[in-house]
């Protein structure tokens, strides 16, 4: 008898056990009222996915069961409004609270970490109670929510790869704890009145903010992408100890006054500095030695960089304020550099840098080339001028009387030489009286030794 109800007690065991195990996992299982809560409750650890039915309970607790190896999901659903665990440890997959319209109570006390956190239209829960230390996840999505703040999540864990806060009009303060982020972060869509403080971000590879009133990134060092801020009404944008963007960095329509980077050196994308009404310098970048390009459109009147060595791209320049325009220095710019202000101004105007915009124009090229042609034409026709005058009787200059003088005595020698002959011949014996005897050899270049004999006297009839 014993035996038979030992093997009757395996067997039950046996059949629990499977039962148990059925139910511990299993692709998806729907909870939709207490009954299915129940099967879950000898469950620490659920592998599959968890979903609450669109037509659940208001209320649902779920006690026991401290591990879910895949998603819980809680969607569509316009009836619950208490969804509570006071065991819920670990979700190694995806928490989507989506379409929640009556949510008012979240309670997780012992959460600790998620694959994504995901928050996607639902209202700001009025009883809440996460863990304020320790929560661990990879990617918090918060999206057209009505929070205020983001329900005590200190997400304290190194690194995180995507955080991405978008269209919630009602959030004050983000205050998140990661270390790293690993893609992206993007936050946008806030309140006017958003404080966002990432007190240990010190790593992102792309940054992405806008809409609030100050940014705190107090260990920020690399952004290995892109960096964005805009629409900060703050007057001071600081990220003292960031030295490296590897894209662009933008920061736009800010209601900045002063930007504290002095740390920062290189901007491997265009540094976009625009439509900053208060910001008038650039003394929050004194060690900015390489950026890709430079857009600069502002009230600057102080455009100086100490430190730069080198524009890869582009510079444009435009203040409405009176500026240098060679504060920049042109050489520096591989690209093309245009400089405009309402006034410009030149500490020294021998030695500064003129911009290529304040130079000549194609058209004043063009007709400088013009104005040369007619000067040379006009040179040219003076010339012939002069000369034709010259040729008709006008004075010689100077140089000309000169050559003149040279050939005067020859010609006169030659007419004196004429009238000797002329008198010579009326005495028939005196033409020759130079000209006695042939030169002896040796006297002229190739000559032949001849005899000295007086030349046959031969007259000249001369015309």
């Amino acid at each position: 008898m014993l035996a038979r109800e030992l093997v009757f007690s395996a067997v039950v065991l046996g059949i629990q056990f499977l039962l148990c195990t059925a139910q511990c996992n299993n692709a998806t299982t729907t909870l939709r009222d207490a009954a299915d809560i129940t099967q879950l409750a000898s469950c620490k650890t659920f592998t599959g996915a968890i979903v609450v039915a669109t037509d659940s309970a208001a209320v649902m607790d779920i006690p026991g069961l401290e591990t879910v190896q895949g998603d819980f999901i809680a969607a569509n659903n316009s009836l619950l409004t208490t969804l509570s665990s006071s065991t819920f440890s670990v979700i190694t997959g995806t928490v989507l609270f989506q379409n929640l319209p009556f949510l008012t109570n979240l309670t997780l006390p012992n959460w600790i970490s998620s694959g994504t956190l995901h928050f996607d239209t639902v209202p700001e829960p009025t009883v809440h109670d996460f863990q304020q230390n320790g929560q661990q996840v990879n990617n918090l999505i918060v999206r057209n929510t009505t929070f205020d703040f983001l329900a005590g999540l200190a997400l304290q864990g190194a690194q995180m790869d995507t955080l991405k806060i978008v269209d919630n009009p009602f959030l004050q303060i983000i205050n998140l704890q990661m270390g790293n982020i690993s893609q992206s972060a993007t936050i946008t869509g806030s309140s006017a009145d958003l404080v966002v403080m990432l007190p240990n971000l010190t790593y992102a590879y792309e940054l992405n903010i806008s809409n609030g009133s100050q940014v705190v990134l107090p260990r920020l060092q690399a952004v290995n992408g892109g960096m964005s801020i805009g629409s900060i009404k703050s007057p001071n944008i600081s990220a003292p100890a960031l030295t490296f963007v590897g894209g662009d960095l933008n920061i736009t329509d800010s209601g900045l006054s002063e930007l504290n980077m002095n740390e920062l050196v290189n901007v491997q994308g265009s540094m976009n500095l625009v439509e900053n009404a208060q910001l008038a310098d650039l003394s929050g970048l004194s060690s900015l030695s390489v950026v890709g390009g430079l857009n600069l459109v502002g009230p600057f009147s102080n455009t100086t960089l100490p430190s730069l060595r080198r524009v890869q791209g582009n510079a444009i320049i435009e203040s409405t304020q009176a500026l240098n325009c060679s504060d920049i220095s042109s050489t520096l710019v591989q690209g093309s550099y245009v400089c405009h202000a309402a006034v410009s101004i030149s500490a020294n105007p021998s030695n500064a840098a003129v911009p290529p915009d304040h130079g000549l124009t194609g058209g004043a090229i063009g007709g400088i080339v013009v104005g040369i042609i007619a000067a040379l034409a006009l040179l040219a026709a003076g010339t012939m001028i002069l000369y034709r005058r010259q040729r008709g009787g006008v004075q010689e200059p100077p140089q000309q009387q000169e050559q003149s003088k040279v050939f005067e005595n020859p010609v006169h020698e030659v007419g004196t030489e004429q009238r000797r002959r002329d008198a010579a011949e009326k005495d028939g014996n005196a033409i020759f009286e130079m000209r006695d005897r042939w030169p002896d050899r040796g006297e002229l270049p190739g000559s032949q030794a001849r005899p000295n004999r007086v030349r046959p006297e031969k007259r000249y009839e001369l015309s």
